[in-house]
């Protein structure tokens, strides 16, 4: 197995862990506790990506150009991803990770459909069906049918109704920072260097990021958070494998000398909720119901079609 590929699924599981663990531990550490450690996190990774990168200068270009337009859409980008991992973090305390993490999952149909008025992108027929896809599963998993009654596993599993606002604020959040990320590295844009492997973009990402999760952190935990050893001590786990993800995906995309599986790294990286589905039902003992299942599936095949997944896949055979 090529290194790009070992670190793209890298990337998967790093991501698929972290969020299968905060679910793990969300009674014992706060959400805002956790957007705490998630910025000094993966702030330390995207910071070390820079450094060991060259430090190169992400303000001014090569030829001493200050690039307003790249630091006002990288930063952008990672504010959004900020507010995602806020309302995430908040919102997985109120339901399974099973049906939160796979709502919030579905930001490729939102990327796919801004993108495609942004910079004029043109879908295939196959990845505007994966977007509709998309959306009827995650209507299936606001709505409990009546024989969840039968099941024993009705409303009972899920604590609160705000999982649904939060879930979607998260997905609509996280799509709106990749259509930013993916403008950066388009040609309309036609920012220098840009691309993939731009290492100059890492200090902006935790730049974005801090500006949101550190306030909300203090503001909204400053009077009931306590940062005991304990509890830095279960966080850590989780946000390690956050961190992992996130210096997975710059390094397979480096390791990918020729350029030409950028896409199937983006699609191997995508799949990380089948990931923490697994680590959900088998650690957590997580149930749904059957219906719920049947959504969480039609969502996954719908991410699939979405990202290109399957057609990256066939291209290698």
């Amino acid at each position: 197995m090529s290194m790009w590929m070992l670190l793209a699924f890298g990337a998967m599981f790093g991501w698929g862990l972290g969020q299968g663990f905060t679910k793990k531990y969300i009674n014992d550490v706060s959400g805002t506790k956790f957007c705490l450690y998630f910025v000094v996190a993966v702030s330390a990774v995207n910071l070390a990506i820079w450094l060991f990168g060259g430090t190169p200068n992400p303000f001014y270009t090569d030829s001493g150009q200050f690039e307003s337009a790249f630091v006002f859409f990288a930063i952008l980008a990672y504010v959004l991803d900020g507010i995602a991992w806020a309302a995430y973090f908040i919102c997985i305390k109120y339901a399974p990770i099973t049906i939160v993490g796979t709502v919030a999952a579905a930001y490729p149909a939102i990327v796919m459909v801004v993108l495609a008025f942004w910079i004029g992108q043109d879908p295939s027929p196959i990845k505007w069906g994966g977007g509709v896809i998309i959306v009827i599963g995650c209507i299936m998993l606001g709505y409990t049918p009546k024989s969840a009654v039968d099941e024993g596993l009705d409303d009972s599993h899920v604590v609160a109704k705000i999982w649904i606002p939060l879930a979607v604020i998260a997905a609509f959040a996280w799509g709106f920072c990749f259509s930013c990320l993916g403008y950066i590295a388009s040609p309309t844009a036609n920012f220098e260097g840009a691309g993939a492997g731009r290492v100059d973009i890492y200090p902006l990402m935790a730049i974005g990021d801090a500006l949101i999760m550190l306030p909300f952190a203090f503001f909204l935990g400053r009077k009931t958070d306590t940062h005991d050893f304990q509890g830095i001590k279960l966080a850590a786990i989780p946000m390690t494998f956050f961190a992992l993800g996130n210096a997975c995906m710059p390094l397979a995309n480096g390791f990918d000398t020729d350029g030409l599986h950028g896409g199937l790294i983006s699609a191997i990286s995508a799949a990380y909720p089948m990931v923490t589905l697994a680590f959900a039902y088998v650690f957590l003992k997580e149930r749904i119901v059957r219906f719920h299942w049947i959504a969480v599936f039609v969502v996954m095949a719908g991410i699939m079609l979405c990202s290109g997944m399957i057609k990256e896949v066939i291209s290698l055979f």
